[in-house]
């Protein structure tokens, strides 16, 4: 979200539409870092860690959740660097939990209140989720070459999203939104959405490029839909309050 490296108008549009939340809204939260497939260099990891903590973050949070990177790659060094950066003894700091794109992957689940004990290495959540909902953002990643959720990942022809999937049924999880692509659509249901409807309530988001807030203004020469940086944010309104009713928030 700070650096244009991979989009060039990213920082613009979160610094226009104030995307990324200020220093007060971390107050008191939970705040949890996941590396991703990119395996960035540590110096890149460093640059990312001082993003944040000259936006505040690390001063105004209670506490850290780091998860484990994929295959273990630089996890040392990122532990190291953590340590250099935040600079503050007092914020506990706990590394190594399998979420994101680490195996075996669990679900962590954001924006509700929680507790860490480190000592007793448990991690509680206080959710009533027989009432929530669980949104899976669907999209095709460009450096992997296609849709990535659907690829096979066993000897069984799983993809990620059945163990996703799998872990949300457990946890308590019966309504599910998938946000996916038009183009995707009868793909989509074919291979993934017509099994879950076995499972789950589902219903689906897609994402519109010009399906914003009133009042913002789509970027001249943007043709890709909101990703990971602005799409939890702003993707789509109009579309989410009409699947959500009145559990959006």
């Amino acid at each position: 979200m700070f650096d244009p490296a991979r989009y060039a108008d990213m920082p613009e549009i979160c610094r226009k539409y104030g995307l990324f939340p200020a220093k007060e809204e971390w107050r008191g939260r939970i705040l949890l870092l996941e590396s991703s497939e990119e395996q960035m260099a540590p110096a890149k990891y460093k640059k990312a860690l001082e993003y944040l903590k000259d936006a505040g973050v690390f001063a105004a949070v209670s506490g850290v959740l780091v998860g484990r990177p994929m295959d273990g790659v630089w996890q040392a060094e990122y532990e190291q660097l953590l340590r250099q950066v935040i600079d503050d003894p007092a914020l506990p700091v706990v590394c190594g939990l399998n979420v994101g794109h680490a195996l075996p992957r669990c679900i962590v689940p954001l924006g509700v209140p929680a507790r860490v004990d480190v000592q007793a290495q448990k991690i509680e959540f206080f959710m009533n989720c027989r009432d929530g909902r669980i949104g899976r953002q669907f999209y095709a990643c460009s450096r992997f070459g296609g849709l990535k959720q659907m690829e096979p990942v066993d000897k069984e022809g799983h993809s990620i999203i059945d163990f996703s999937m799998y872990d949300a049924r457990r946890a308590g999880f019966r309504d599910l939104v998938f946000i996916i692509k038009r183009e995707h659509d009868a793909l989509f249901r074919e291979r993934i959405g017509n099994r879950m409807e076995r499972f789950f309530n589902v219903e689906y988001v897609y994402q519109e490029l010009t399906d914003i807030p009133a009042g913002c203004e789509v970027p001249e020469g943007r043709i890709k839909p909101w990703g990971h940086g602005a799409g939890h944010c702003l993707l789509p309104e109009r579309a989410a309050r009409a699947v959500c009713r009145d559990q959006f928030r």
